[in-house]
């Protein structure tokens, strides 16, 4: 087991499906789609096609919106998780307080195997498994290096404090990836620093899984960005988390 924390960073949790349709998307699906999970997921409401990323500018750090396919979200009685579908798409979101893998990963293979059964898709375009977090620091000065493994490296020369950033590392595995994001973004406090780490690994080759094969692909996926959130943080950070026992951060 890993670690486990009072108070963890972790924001957001969710696995995305990208399928390789049998036939043309049919708009029947969502409706199919709601009468099966509507016991779990009773609110439903359609999210217009923007969406935010992160990128840096001249200008520093910047949230950009980018137009993506409107989506019909299914939403749990207290919002904290919820199901969306678009046209050869599924994507289970967990929102804060996460409960556990042993929780979400059974909620994420019994939505799969819905649209499976409904939709009949020929197979897997991509697959991620995606956990993001957000760190609080009273002080807009901090030093990173005290904090973090995993962090910008500025020359000599150069200014000590960074008043932006934005840090992405794409890391191999066999034929699926590590993608790492470290950044800055918009504090909810002005006098103090906001900083995620975006920790999403993928299988990205169309049909390298079968349906079968998933429940497996999870757990490997969960392992690995498990093990990467431990190696991309210090002590001096999972302090402020207050560790409890030998569980997990995002277990």
């Amino acid at each position: 087991m890993g670690r486990k924390y009072n108070n963890p960073p972790l924001i957001e949790a969710l696995c995305e499906f990208q399928f390789i349709p049998a036939e043309p998307y049919d708009l029947t699906i969502p409706g199919l789609f709601y009468t099966r999970v509507r016991k779990d997921f009773p609110e439903k409401q359609e999210q217009s096609g923007i969406g935010f990323t992160v990128q840096g500018s001249d200008k520093g750090i910047e949230q950009k919106i980018t137009p993506i396919p409107s989506r019909v979200q299914f939403l749990s009685k207290d919002k904290t998780k919820l199901v969306q579908l678009a046209p050869d798409l599924l994507a289970i979101n967990c929102l804060k307080p996460y409960p556990s893998w042993e929780e979400f990963k059974p909620i994420i293979v019994k939505n799969m195997d819905i649209y499976r059964e409904i939709a009949k898709p020929k197979g897997f375009r991509r697959i991620g498994l995606r956990y993001i977090n957000v760190f609080e620091f009273d002080s807009l000065n901090i030093e990173l290096k005290d904090y973090f493994c995993y962090y910008p490296l500025v020359p000599r020369g150069f200014p000590n404090q960074l008043d932006a950033f934005l840090c992405r590392t794409e890391l191999p595995y066999q034929e699926e990836r590590l993608i790492l994001t470290l950044a800055t973004i918009m504090p909810e406090n002005p006098n103090q620093l906001s900083i995620t780490l975006d920790l999403d690994y993928v299988m990205n080759i169309p049909e390298r899984i079968y349906f079968n094969d998933v429940s497996e692909w999870l757990d490997k996926a969960h392992e690995r960005v498990e093990n990467a959130f431990e190696a991309c943080i210090t002590d001096k950070l999972r302090k402020k988390f207050e560790e409890v026992g030998n569980a997990n951060s995002i277990n």
